[in-house]
């Protein structure tokens, strides 16, 4: 019969047809999820660096200039604010030797590649705990911009200082990635101490890294392994204390009237690190509460593959209960500094890209649109929180920090008497 059809073969589709059928499309949507994420960082660091052209040294940062001057000794190993600073005084020292003072470029570029290198290990870790693509390349360019410890709309404009927590970072995220594994102890063990203790000797925060690699090889591999993986790093920090730091200045410790305030000061801390980065007031706590949910929901995961996030997440109230030890004393409202949500969120982030993949994998293509959208807002509020502040804080930074810091510099330089006692009688 003419009109029956069957036992025809449908024409093959041409090779040229840009129609995807339905299995094809969602596969190359993934793909580009890749790409997708080198650009975002190539992007974050030119935006980055435009809004960084007005920027110039303030705050702790000439304490590691003052040891660089004729006749003072860098002492790479005498702790800098009671933190080992080895590390950021070497990269400090060379960059000083080169341009001194002249240029702030230099030191600009520095950071930023740091601060690039800390997300893409960011996005790996992400990736390698089974996040979908695309929610862990939105994620990521939520930290580029959003609280990225290059300037911040609700602190610090530019802090050199910020270079102590990222090289600790770096190193510790480093060094955890290559313990989380199964099986017996091997070389990349060994590689977590040399990594641990250059993260140690690049802020204290270090220190809950050495405890984040634990916990990794405790979920993994047992309580054996966790104490191989932080035996090294904790005796050379220990001795480090006993044998340089003991006897070196420190604040005033904090008053045992005061200590009941640690769990403020841990509250505010990570509450104020995720409104500072979703720019949602006190509405995003509601992540705060769903992310936990959650976790406590799939504490099955934490054994396995997902080890990663949820001992990152466990270290968070860890790191501001351990920095409150030390300076709960000036307010819990300390513990909203932007140094210590950077902190925050790049451990915070694994777990909440995990759980937002989970969360949507009945629905992928929905979920990554809502994830990539409020990403896209978030993204847009940290970039205009940043020009504003940029048009504020442009005059300060170009006349005053730099006339009043250079002009003082001289002074001293050319040996000039100083003002001292009081200033009533002056002129």
């Amino acid at each position: 019969m003419s009109g029956d059809r069957r036992g025809v073969s449908p024409a093959p589709r041409d090779a040229s047809d840009p129609v995807l059928s339905f299995e094809e499309h969602p596969r190359r949507l993934v793909a580009l999820a890749t790409p997708a994420h080198y650009l975002s960082l190539a992007v974050a660091f030119a935006v980055l660096l435009y809004f960084a052209r007005v920027t110039w040294f303030k705050g702790d940062e000439f304490g590691f200039f003052a040891r660089m001057q004729p006749g003072q000794s860098v002492n790479l190993l005498t702790p800098y604010y009671e933190q080992w600073s080895t590390v950021p005084l070497i990269i400090t020292q060379a960059l000083y030797t080169w341009v001194g003072l002249h240029s702030i470029l230099p030191y600009n570029l520095w950071m930023l590649l740091a601060h690039m290198t800390l997300a893409h290990i960011l996005w790996r870790w992400m990736r390698r705990i089974g996040a979908d693509p695309w929610v862990a390349t939105a994620l990521t360019a939520v930290f580029l911009v959003v609280r990225g410890g290059i300037l911040d709309a609700t602190e610090e404009f530019w802090y050199w200082q910020q270079v102590t927590f990222t090289m600790s970072l770096i190193f510790g995220f480093l060094g955890v990635l290559l313990i989380d594994h199964d099986g017996p102890s091997d070389r990349r063990d060994i590689a977590f101490w040399l990594l641990a203790i250059l993260s140690l000797m690049s802020s204290d925060v270090g220190v809950f890294l050495v405890v984040l690699g634990g916990l990794v090889a405790l979920l993994r591999r047992g309580p054996v392994a966790a104490l191989r993986v932080i035996s090294v790093p904790t005796l050379v920090f220990l001795a480090w204390l006993v044998l340089i730091a003991h006897g070196a200045p420190s604040n005033t410790p904090t008053p045992r009237q005061d200590l009941p305030l640690l769990l403020q000061y841990v509250w505010t801390g990570i509450t104020q690190a995720v409104i500072g980065a979703t720019g949602w007031g006190d509405a995003s706590i509601v992540l705060l509460v769903v992310l936990a949910a959650w976790m406590y929901r799939e504490r099955r995961l934490a054994r396995g593959p997902q080890a990663l996030a949820f001992a990152a997440a466990a270290v968070v109230p860890l790191f501001f209960f351990g920095t409150g030890v030390a300076r709960v004393a000036l307010g819990s409202v300390e513990a909203a500094s932007a140094r210590f949500g950077y902190v925050c969120i790049a451990l915070l982030l694994p777990a909440s890209a995990l759980a937002l993949s989970r969360i949507s994998l009945r629905s992928p293509g929905l979920g990554r649109g809502l994830v990539v959208a409020a990403s896209g807002a978030w993204i847009l509020n940290g970039l205009a929180g940043l020009e504003i502040l940029v048009q504020a804080f442009t005059p300060f930074m170009n006349t005053t920090m730099r006339a009043t810091t250079l002009g003082a510099a001289q002074l001293v330089a050319t040996g000039a008497p100083l003002a001292v006692g009081e200033t009533d009688a002056l002129p």
